[in-house]
């Protein structure tokens, strides 16, 4: 399981150049190259939220050609998602994702990999306040937190 976070070290790596300390992805070359690695159990996945510190950065840099944000809480830079952004956890064998407007969403992607059964309403409460607990964490990681976290995303649903 990689995502765009890890392309960049990835790169560093084949170009034999470590990767800062600051990058939360991890170099997905020793998987290509068929060598035994630990690895993730999940993610964060995310779509239509813009952090906070990334609105201040382009605040306070003057760029033309960058657009100009008024307010952080109904400007955004990817699209207009009115309720559509989601944070999630995209785990080896599941998904979890809880919407901008409240709605949450899981799917077995054992048994539905098509994603076309939600079992959010199924799940115990202990088992989705682990879940919220889980994303929670991973919205707020940084580095080598982050890459901590994701080995740490195994849930037992069933």
């Amino acid at each position: 399981m990689s995502a765009n976070i890890d392309l960049a070290p990835t790169i560093a790596e084949i170009a034999g150049v470590r990767a800062p300390d600051f990058v939360d992805g991890r170099s997905f070359l020793p998987c290509l190259q068929g060598r035994d690695v630990s690895w993730r159990n999940g993610l964060l996945i995310e779509f239509g939220y813009e952090r906070e510190e990334a609105f201040h950065n382009l605040q306070t840099v003057s760029f033309n050609s960058l657009p100009t944000l008024k307010d952080p809480e109904t400007d955004n830079l990817l699209v207009d998602v009115e309720g559509g952004a989601f944070r999630g956890i995209r785990g080896a064998d599941y998904v979890y994702v809880e919407y901008e407007n409240g709605e949450i969403e899981f799917y077995d992607l054992v048994n539905d990999p098509h994603q076309l059964e939600n079992l959010a309403g199924g799940l115990s409460p202990e088992t989705l306040n682990m879940l919220r607990a889980k994303l929670e964490t991973l919205k707020r990681c940084a580095s080598s937190e982050c890459r901590m976290l994701e080995e740490d995303l195994e849930i037992d649903f069933r």
